[in-house]
C-alpha cells in the first residue's frame, strides 16, 4: 500500500487501530537501553540482567503490532491479525484461503466499537497517562469457500468497505 486513495481508507484505518502500540514497544526499548548503558558505566551484571525484560517485552510489541508490506490489514485483535493480499486472506501471515477458492464474501454483522489504547504521545506531552480513543465500524465478515466451507474473520474494521473492495478487485464483480 504505497499510496492513498479514496478506495484504501478502510484499510489505512485498519492499520492505524492495529499499530497504536507500536509507540509503547519503541518506549520499552528505549528504557532497556538507557538500563543497560547505566549498568555498563556502573559495570553491573545485575541492570544488565534487569534490562533484558524491557528489551524483550518492546520488541515483542513490535513483532505484535507489524503489518507486513505487501498486504492491506482489515482487522483482528490480540494475537489475530487478517490481512488481504493479492494471493488472498491471511491469519498472522498464514495464507488461510485463496482468493481461487473463494465464492463469496459477505458482511454478518457491522455495529460501531470505540477502541481505547494508552497514548504514549499525549504522557509524553502533558506528563500524565492519557487514555485514547478510537471509534470504527467493526464487525464480521464470512467468507465462502466453493468446497461448501466458511471462514467467519472476526474484528473486521469498516466490514461493507472491505467486502466491496474484495468483491470488485479480487472476485472481479460489483
Amino acid at each position: 500500500m504505497t499510496g492513498h486513495s479514496d478506495e484504501l481508507w478502510p484499510f489505512e484505518a485498519a492499520r492505524r487501530v492495529l499499530t497504536r502500540h507500536r509507540g509503547w514497544g519503541y518506549f520499552l526499548i528505549v528504557i532497556g537501553a538507557f538500563i543497560l548503558l547505566a549498568a555498563a558505566g556502573l559495570r553491573s551484571a545485575v541492570g544488565v540482567v534487569f534490562s533484558l525484560p524491557f528489551i524483550a517485552g518492546g520488541y515483542l510489541v513490535l513483532r505484535r503490532t507489524s503489518i507486513p508490506r505487501d498486504l492491506l490489514p482489515i482487522g483482528g485483535r490480540g494475537g489475530r491479525k487478517y490481512f488481504i493480499g493479492s494471493d488472498g486472506i491471511y491469519r498472522n501471515r498464514e495464507l488461510i484461503a485463496r482468493w481461487g477458492d473463494v465464492s463469496d464474501v459477505q458482511v454478518v454483522t457491522e455495529h460501531e466499537s470505540a477502541r481505547t489504547y494508552l497514548s504514549l504521545r499525549g504522557y509524553l506531552a502533558s506528563g500524565n497517562m492519557v487514555v485514547d480513543y478510537d471509534v470504527v465500524k467493526e464487525g464480521v465478515i464470512r467468507v465462502y469457500l466453493r468446497d461448501g466451507r466458511t471462514i467467519d474473520v472476526p474484528h473486521v474494521i469498516y466490514p461493507t468497505q472491505v467486502v466491496e473492495y474484495v468483491r470488485r478487485r479480487y472476485l472481479g464483480r460489483q
